[in-house]
Parts: structure tokens; C-alpha cells; sequence
């Protein structure tokens, strides 16, 4: 849990199991461990995105690297089309962000 409350400001759920998993941990400990951090994965992931760059993607290749960026921190493909959507559109000129993650 120490390593959860740690780490969970940072990364998403994704990230978090595999770090959990290479200490050793037992399969239902992490799961345990981690249905505590699901809840507040998008306001996570919304948070990281503010800090690193607070304001919507201006072109496709901005909007590719900041999905790749959530990504990277082990944030879901449904999250981050999520928190992206939510900054993008109008301001971008962006009608939606792609429902494919550029990593997939």
C-alpha cells in the first residue's frame, strides 16, 4: 500500500501492477492493492496531463505525443482517449481523438 500511495500520483493502473509485480508480490494481493487505485484513474490521469502540458493539443502530432505520454505512465487506452477528449476538439480543431492508442 505504501508503494500504491507512492507511486499512484504518478502512474496508472497498468504501471502500477507490473511495479507491484516485480517486488514479488502475490497475483491477489496486487489485485487487491490495485482496486483501490481504479476508482480514481481518469482524475488521475487528468492530473499527470495538466502537469506536463495544461492546455489541448494544437495538431495530430501534439495530440500522438500526449497520448503516447499517458500511455507510457500506464494509463489505459480508454482513459486516455477519455482525459483527451475532454481538452481536445474546438480548440484543436480536432473533431475526436482516435480510438486507437499510436502504441497500438
Amino acid at each position: 500500500e505504501s508503494m500504491l500511495h507512492a507511486q499512484a500520483r504518478r502512474y496508472g493502473a497498468l504501471r502500477l501492477k507490473r511495479n507491484l509485480q516485480l517486488k514479488g508480490l502475490s497475483p491477489d494481493l496486487v489485485d487487491h492493492t490495485l482496486s483501490q487505485a481504479l476508482p480514481t484513474e481518469y482524475e488521475r490521469a487528468h492530473a499527470v496531463w495538466l502537469r506536463r502540458y495544461g492546455r489541448p493539443a494544437q495538431d495530430r502530432n501534439e495530440l500522438a505525443r500526449q497520448m503516447r505520454f499517458l500511455a507510457a505512465r500506464g494509463f489505459s487506452s480508454d482513459i486516455v482517449r477519455r482525459v483527451l477528449r475532454s481538452q481536445t476538439g474546438a480548440a484543436a480543431g480536432l473533431d475526436e481523438v482516435p480510438d486507437e492508442s499510436p502504441d497500438d
